[in-house]
């Protein structure tokens, strides 16, 4: 009885230590998952970056499980790509992580109106290994989330 009391606690920490070893706690690490994520068309990928109770402001407000698997889906359907410029270096919070980050965003829509790629300012809040909050804008400096920079009717071309 004994060794079936240690061979099932063994079988559960393998199991634990499983599960901690596919979370990741690097921010950048999410982030660049994301992004390739995006750019393979890997939905699984994309919606495992970001929490289920996540708000975007990327090119209107995405708020929840259903919003974010429904944008993502409408991304991929434009064929967007992201292409990381430049990464900023993680800033610590008591329960995650704040990170900027600079990418040329492409969308198919965008590239046959002769659009090659806008260049975005992104910043993201991560907890628990997962993008709880992700707002972007095409200007420099921090991100407005009002501004849509994926809305595939406007005309402005960085």
């Amino acid at each position: 009885m004994g060794r079936l009391v240690l061979a099932a606690l063994s079988l559960l920490a393998v199991f634990a230590l499983h599960d901690v070893a596919l979370a990741h706690d690097d921010p950048v690490v999410t982030v660049r998952i994301l992004c390739n994520g995006f750019n393979v068309l890997d939905m699984d990928a994309v919606l495992g970056e970001l929490s289920d109770s996540a708000t975007l402001s990327v090119d209107r407000p995405i708020h929840g499980a259903s919003e974010i698997q429904a944008w993502v889906k409408e991304q991929m359907d434009h064929d967007l790509r992201i292409e990381i410029v430049d990464i900023g270096t993680p800033q610590r919070l008591t329960d995650g992580y704040t990170l900027t980050w600079t990418a040329r965003f492409s969308r198919e829509d965008w590239r046959r109106a002769g659009i090659s790629a806008r260049e975005v300012t992104n910043a993201v809040t991560i907890r628990n290994g997962r993008i709880t909050n992700w707002s972007a804008s095409t200007a420099t400096g921090a991100p407005q989330p009002q501004e849509p920079i994926l809305a595939a009717s406007s005309s402005k071309n960085d």
